[in-house]
């Protein structure tokens, strides 16, 4: 793995493309002012460090925009952020009694969202929250865009750095920022160890990723580009690995003992406990399960589809997968999809199985072709034994891709691209799609364009929440990293074609967002509402 981790470093013709950007990454953010949101898991810390690091790069200026309850502004001006710096929209804080639904209906066009689209993402975490009434989730959202609104109009920011996007207001926020024109980076975690990328159009099809695999399928890709992506498969096919998410490292006590010690801090200045469900009565379930009879072991020799299951609520099923979340029902079509000769193996998330609603595994056991397959079995051997994997957005899929499987999926995922991947478009379609594909061996030369293409869609460095890869993404070589990630992204995304038309001052915009719907900029006033809480 150490080849593809140091992949930059060693390949020259990236060394060559990172001087070629460096003069347009550095106009993208000298002195700019640029809009960081903040939220838990260590997002606010890691905000903080990137700033710094802009800031004494190119002079830019950093604000802080938080979306959560608490005294975030005395955390932020521990680290150094100015106070006045530091914006708060913090949605049970509303003073609007008496919603405009009048608004908040011609903000779902202009924004291009729906309320209860978008809430049930916060619903579905706390059962507490379906008792809400209607009138607070207008209030709620109503604070939100005309705060959103109001901070746009006051401090005309030039971007907007976010992560992680997994609440209400978070989608709310990154829609009307596009909206507004104003270039929006998303770190994200491409799910190979030690490296992220960038999304900036709310999509899950990188930029970056659609411009290299197009112009890798049309020119070909250099031989340094084919052996590194020929080094990842057989790097996963020979020693799997995990995304930094998911990779539990030996550390000093003395890093543990600080990592706690910051969580704490962070929690003081939030003045909530976290949920202590996951901690103690979690654990306590999963042991009980583990050892008993409700799940199976994959059989020798037979025939199977492969399902694994998804962890929800989570941003991958609610947000990409939203017209699937119902797995069981999916499951329900599934088996009607598959031949009598093949059984679908549903396996278990590792990280669920407990938590799901009262009756979900039985429903999904009284299927006569279905095994219901313990989490704790070996998810890459189940790939390679599989005749067909389906997913809705999942990690597997992609793992699939490498192990040259087929794969169906039925979300916005970013290997949907690859040639060879198929996307469900419309359920009645499924049992051709599944006969189609079933035991197909995918091109391997296919398999390493595409791989190619992702490698150079991505850059050294962890792009996962602090929380999530033991604050790893926190030690100041990951921060250089992330930086120089982020100005080369803005250097090869400026070599972009622009529309034709396009003004002078729309340049950098059309270069970053030429993806974005223009329907959805045709929506905007030219003045925004000065009636803001």
């Amino acid at each position: 793995m150490e080849t593809t981790l140091q992949y930059d470093e060693k390949n020259n013709s990236h060394r060559s493309s990172h001087s070629k950007h460096s003069n347009n990454s550095k106009s993208s953010f000298d002195k700019k002012k640029i809009v960081f949101v903040t939220g838990s898991s260590g997002r606010e810390e890691l905000m903080v460090k990137v700033s710094q690091e802009l800031t004494k790069r190119h002079d830019s200026r950093g604000y802080f925009l938080s979306l959560a309850p608490g005294n975030v502004a005395s955390f932020l001006t521990s680290r150094g952020i100015d106070k006045n710096n530091v914006f708060q929209l913090a949605p049970l804080s509303t003073t609007i009694e008496n919603p405009d639904v009048d608004y908040i209906r011609r903000s779902e066009d202009r924004y291009d969202f729906r309320v209860f689209d978008i809430w049930q993402l916060t619903a579905l975490r706390d059962k507490s929250r379906e008792k809400i009434p209607e009138k607070d989730i207008f209030r709620y959202m109503e604070f939100i865009i005309r705060g959103t609104e109001k901070i746009i109009q006051e401090l005309q920011p030039d971007y907007v750095f976010m992560m992680d996007i997994s609440g209400y207001s978070y989608v709310l926020v990154y829609k009307i920022f596009l909206a507004h024109r104003i270039p929006v980076l998303e770190l994200i975690n491409p799910r190979i160890p030690g490296r992220f990328t960038f999304d900036n159009a709310f999509r899950s099809e990188w930029p970056l990723l659609v411009k290299n695999y197009a112009s890798i399928k049309e020119d070909g890709m250099t031989k340094d580009d084919q052996e590194e992506a020929k080094k990842l498969i057989k790097s996963f096919t020979d020693a799997p690995f995990k995304p930094d998410d998911s990779t539990t490292v030996k550390e000093p006590l003395s890093v543990k003992l600080s990592r706690v010690k910051m969580d704490m801090q962070r929690l003081a200045h939030r003045r909530r406990l976290p949920h202590l469900a996951p901690f103690f009565w979690h654990p306590l379930k999963d042991k009980l399960l583990k050892g008993s009879s409700r799940f199976e072991q994959p059989l020798e020799h037979e025939k199977y589809v492969f399902f694994p299951l998804q962890v929800f609520p989570e941003a991958s099923t609610s947000i990409r997968g939203k017209w699937y979340v119902d797995q069981v029902s999916l499951i329900d079509n599934l088996v009607k999809a598959i031949p009598c000769d093949y059984k679908l193996y549903v396996k278990e998330h590792p990280k669920n199985f407990s938590i799901r609603p009262a009756g979900f595994h039985r429903s999904i056991k009284k299927h006569q072709n279905v095994r219901l397959i313990s989490p704790f079995a070996n998810t890459v051997q189940m790939i390679k034994d599989s005749s067909l994997v389906i997913t809705i957005t999942g990690t597997v899929g992609w793992e699939a891709v490498l192990l040259q499987k087929p794969v169906l999926t039925f979300g916005e995922v970013f290997y949907n691209i690859f040639d060879e991947v198929k996307k469900v478009e419309s359920i009645e379609k499924l049992p051709e799609l599944v006969c189609s594909s079933l035991g197909r061996m995918v091109d391997y030369d296919k398999t390493v364009k595409f791989v190619a293409a992702v490698l150079k869609a991505t850059y050294p460095g962890i792009g996962a929440l602090p929380g999530d890869c033991q604050h790893r993404s926190l030690t100041d070589e990951n921060i250089t990293k992330l930086v120089d990630g982020l100005e080369r992204y803005a250097g090869e995304m400026m070599t972009l074609p622009l529309k034709k038309g396009s003004s002078l001052a729309d340049t950098t915009y059309e270069r970053l967002f030429h993806q974005i719907p223009s329907n959805i900029h045709s929506k905007i006033p030219s003045k925004i509402s000065s009636n803001i809480p």
